[in-house]
């Protein structure tokens, strides 16, 4: 039994031994306090991360499409090699946080902060970066933006 504790609501208890590979489709995590869980190759579509922490979280390999991550807490985190095909990610901190090899396809993302993340490789063929603050983060030649979206003026680093 995993308890997950929420900001002013009762905890949620999922009858699981662990979140690794765990399928949650459609499920509310809304004010949740997902800090260091390891949700690793998991199904999280449509799920609902409004308001919910998740620093130093694992979600690499997770599934992600049309997740609502709105006004997330996701600092020192790990999302590589994830799919947020059409998710809808605004007002969120992913200070230090690695994204690399995921796909934001047809994704909305405004008001995010990627802060010192590592970009190398993402598929951003989204909307809203111009919205974004990318200060710091690190991109490669395997990265894609949308249209003649660069980072150049956003003070990211290519390497």
């Amino acid at each position: 039994m995993i308890k997950i504790q929420r900001e002013h609501d009762e905890p949620i208890e999922l009858n699981v031994e662990s979140l690794k590979g765990i399928k949650l489709k459609g499920f509310c995590f809304h004010r949740c306090l997902l800090n260091e869980l390891d949700f690793r190759e998991s199904e999280l579509s449509n799920v609902d991360f409004r308001s919910a922490e998740l620093n130093n979280t694992l979600c690499n390999k997770s599934l992600l499409k049309e997740a609502r991550l709105i006004m997330v807490n996701a600092k020192e985190s790990f999302f590589e090699n994830c799919n947020f095909e059409s998710a809808l990610i605004l007002h969120s901190n992913f200070n230090n946080s690695k994204f690399n090899g995921s796909n934001f396809k047809n994704a909305t993302i405004k008001n995010v902060d990627f802060t010192g993340c590592d970009l190398r490789g993402v598929c951003f063929d989204c909307e809203g970066l111009e919205t974004c603050i990318f200060t710091n983060a690190l991109y490669d030649d395997k990265t894609i933006w949308k249209g003649n979206f660069t980072l150049d003026e956003f003070g990211a680093i290519k390497i």
